[in-house]
């Protein structure tokens, strides 16, 4: 790695449009071989996919294989990249170390019934007269794509296949359950598992087999299916809390961003979450607000803000400003471009 720094780095001398904050610290801090997998998340329309999308920019061109997953219900990678991203991994055209994918509960759901339908069918079939549209049922069941959402980025950081794994979470809520949602699925299991075994064992105690077969001992197979779902779910949770995990805050200097913030930050520490960088973004200028007096008013109210996450966060993390902008950010130029302000020290010089 720091052969790769000497050779595409240097100290980036050139003005940032007038634009200071985000000099005094940056993302710096991820562009270390660890941490490899990193949560970008905040409430709705703070510009998490930007700010994930940006920093994949920067750390696929210093050379890190680099994945870009959005979890988002409503994914905009194709709309700020300029091309189709969908359910498959694709390169991303201009970053040569970047891929991109967007996944949704259907993907997650279909994933789901090719590792695991023939199981359920399997261990279902073997204790209770069901047809294979048990397969589908289970695959609807609340937190089904939750879980194994989780279950597919486990399998990627396992694989090794990337240096770094840039996950653009969707909105906060849905963030926090999901992280959360290891920890209750695990607990399900526990009393499923149990309650699962009396019924199958009743059952069997009468004779009641399946048609054709007349196997028994689901009770025993379907007990070990939960227990290594259960195994799955501690992996995970395993993997959220290791030293190679970062979730990094993103927010805007606004009342309910700030409330949310403190609240992430607070829920993720308890969780064991490690969290080092916020970005909070869509700060107006100085030199804008000289300009125009609404801009000055407004610039006056993030800023207290901003003095707000800074005094409860002081040394607990770094906390990167980036601009308000005139234009839409879209395609690689513009997304390589804000990576500057998330990483104002850093420039790149070589792109072979």
């Amino acid at each position: 790695m720091k052969k790769i720094l000497r050779t595409v780095l240097r100290l980036d001398r050139r003005p940032l449009s007038c634009w200071e904050p985000s000099r005094l610290v940056s993302l710096r801090g991820l562009l270390e071989k660890e941490p490899s997998l990193l949560l970008f998340g905040g409430k709705g329309g703070v510009g998490k996919t930007t700010c994930a999308s940006a920093a994949s920019a920067l750390l696929s061109e210093l050379g890190f294989k680099t994945l870009l997953i959005s979890s988002d219900p409503a994914p905009s990678l194709s709309d700020l990249f300029g091309f189709r991203v969908g359910a498959e991994v694709v390169p991303v055209q201009g970053l040569r170390e970047l891929h991109a994918v967007e996944i949704d509960r259907s993907t997650v759901v279909e994933r789901w019934k090719r590792k695991f339908g023939e199981e359920v069918f399997r261990v279902a079939s073997s204790a209770f007269p069901v047809d294979r549209g048990i397969i589908d049922y289970v695959a609807e069941a609340p937190g089904i794509d939750e879980e194994f959402l989780l279950d597919y980025i486990l399998e990627l950081v396992e694989e090794g296949r990337y240096d770094k794994i840039v996950w653009d979470t969707a909105p906060a809520g849905h963030t926090l359950r999901l992280l959360h949602f290891p920890e209750h699925f695990t607990k399900h299991l526990e009393t499923a598992a149990r309650m699962y075994y009396r019924i199958a064992a009743s059952l069997a105690s009468r004779r009641v087999k399946r048609a054709g077969t007349g196997k028994q001992g689901g009770a025993k197979s379907l007990v070990e299916t939960l227990e290594g779902w259960k195994l799955l779910a501690d992996r995970v949770i395993r993997m959220l809390r290791d030293d190679r995990t970062e979730f990094i805050i993103v927010t805007i200097p606004e009342a309910m961003g700030v409330r949310l913030s403190l609240k992430l930050y607070e829920d993720f520490e308890n969780y064991g979450l490690h969290v080092r960088h916020m970005i909070v973004n869509n700060v107006i200028p100085e030199e804008s607000a000289r300009l125009c007096a609404f801009c000055a008013e407004r610039r006056e109210m993030q800023l207290k803000h901003v003095a707000e996450l800074g005094e409860f966060f002081d040394s607990k993390l770094q906390m990167v400003q980036t601009p308000l902008l005139s234009q839409e950010i879209q395609g690689v130029e513009g997304i390589r471009d804000f990576a500057r302000y998330l990483f104002p020290e850093v420039a790149i010089v070589s792109r072979t």
